[in-house]
């Protein structure tokens, strides 16, 4: 009885491995080339991974893609799983309809191919736990599914060991080939999918204007309830905010800065290149920057959670930042930190030196120079007393805002925004940016 059932249990759980390796690529996407909105369906489902988890940091690592080469976008460890669990569940389907000994010959092929998944598996597991320190829900579900997969196709076969070795003597060659067939279909058709994505956020905005009626929306009723929750928010926020102590945090000469930085308002931010909040952050410092122009000024200060610049640090969290942030000091000394810095956070899901290299090359500027910069022991100086300051500061993460010296409780833009008008209002400006939804109070 057991022998009938497992196989029905083993194209479950194919399913369940091709819906989660789906799952998992969307997450890769939104936490890597996606705009502000929201996430990536999946047949209607749009994740399970909260800001609390470790999905971020495991999806914005170099250990979640898979290098193509440089003119092509880097694909996501999970796409891989997509192909096989599709291939699986291909062979469990077929082993349904087979009698003994080809089901067997089936089964056998299964366990097989079950080998080099589950140490690929083990190996990111290890990755998670032993180097990044944090995990990904998807990750454990597909290291789950996998290894129950590999079990129920073991015991469908029923032989044992021995009997699996004899069985893959004499393999089904023409299965083989459906199956491996099938599976470099589906990894390229996701891929391709995945790719398209990409191409869609990257495309100037006049391109999307056509599908903008199709952005998902909130009823009014949740719309009301999210402007009430927003403006309690700000209003707490801004309550407490006269009592925030400032701290003195001077402005480097290699700080990235713009607008106005004497005697007005300066918001300081310490970021690191591949941190998925400090990206999102980044989108909406920009937007303020615009409305308020240069009544207020904007510093940026690196904070790679790196340990070969930031020695606060027991792990080495973001591998690339340090050389990302050096990266962009050395654009400073060719005129282009804040094309580098944007350049920079749109490539957050594929940096390390071959990357720095073409973002520079995009932007025109001198590579050699800019090669030979990334090596200066005084750049990477500058990184250092940019960490210092912050931790001096009171920093804990990252993003981090300071309002005229200032540390904000929270990164949120709303946050962000309130402290800036208040700031501006003592200094007797009274023309502020339009807020139609009253979020801000008067």
């Amino acid at each position: 009885m057991l022998k009938k059932t497992t196989p029905i249990a083993l194209l479950a759980l194919s399913l369940v491995g091709l819906f989660l390796g789906l799952m998992l690529t969307s997450k890769h996407f939104d936490l890597n080339h996606a705009p502000p909105g929201p996430p990536t369906a999946i047949l209607g489902f749009d994740g399970m991974c909260g800001d609390g988890g470790g999905c971020a940091e495991v999806n914005t690592s170099k250990y979640a893609k898979i290098s193509l080469g440089e003119d092509r976008v880097a694909m996501p460890v999970s796409i891989p799983a997509v192909g096989f669990f599709f291939m699986m569940a291909i062979l469990a389907a077929a082993t349904l309809r087979t009698r003994a000994p080809k089901r067997e010959q089936y089964l056998a092929v299964g366990i097989a191919s079950f080998i080099p998944a589950l140490a690929f598996g083990l190996y990111l597991l290890g990755v998670q736990a032993l180097i990044l320190g944090k995990y990904c829900v998807y990750c454990l579900g597909l290291d789950a599914v996998t290894l129950l997969a590999a079990y129920c196709a073991y015991l469908a076969h029923g032989g044992g060991v021995a009997a699996i070795l004899r069985d893959l003597k004499s393999p089904p060659r023409n299965l083989i080939v459906v199956l491996v067939f099938a599976m470099l279909i589906a990894n390229y058709k996701t891929y391709d999918v995945y790719s398209g994505w990409i191409e869609a956020a990257q495309a100037p905005a006049s391109d999307k204007t056509a599908t903008k009626d199709k952005t998902p929306t909130r009823n009014p009723q949740e719309e009301q309830q999210a402007l009430t929750e927003a403006r309690k928010a700000v209003a707490d926020f801004i309550a407490s905010y006269p009592a925030i102590e400032a701290v003195e945090l001077p402005t480097n000469v290699f700080d990235g800065a713009k607008g106005t930085l004497d005697g007005g308002v300066v918001v300081t931010e310490f970021a690191d290149f591949e941190c998925p909040h400090c990206k999102l952050a980044g989108f909406y410092v920009k937007d303020i920057a615009h409305r308020y122009g240069d009544r207020v000024g904007f510093v940026f200060k690196n904070y790679p959670l790196g340990t070969d610049c930031n020695d606060n640090l027991k792990r080495n969290v973001h591998p690339d930042s340090c050389e990302a942030a050096i990266g962009v000091q050395c654009a400073k000394r060719q005129g282009a930190f804040w094309p580098f810095h944007d350049s920079t956070f749109d490539n957050q899901g594929a940096l390390g030196r071959s990357k720095l290299l073409s973002i520079a090359s995009q932007l025109s500027l001198d590579v050699d120079a800019f090669e030979e910069c990334l090596e200066k022991d005084s750049l990477l100086a500058e990184v250092r007393e940019q960490v210092a300051q912050g931790r001096n500061a009171g920093l804990s993460g990252t993003p981090t805002f300071f309002v005229n010296g200032k540390l904000l409780p929270s990164s949120h833009p709303l946050f962000v925004e309130a402290a800036i008008r208040w700031e501006l209002t003592q200094l007797g400006e009274m023309q502020l940016p339009e807020d139609t939804d009253g979020v801000f109070p008067r």
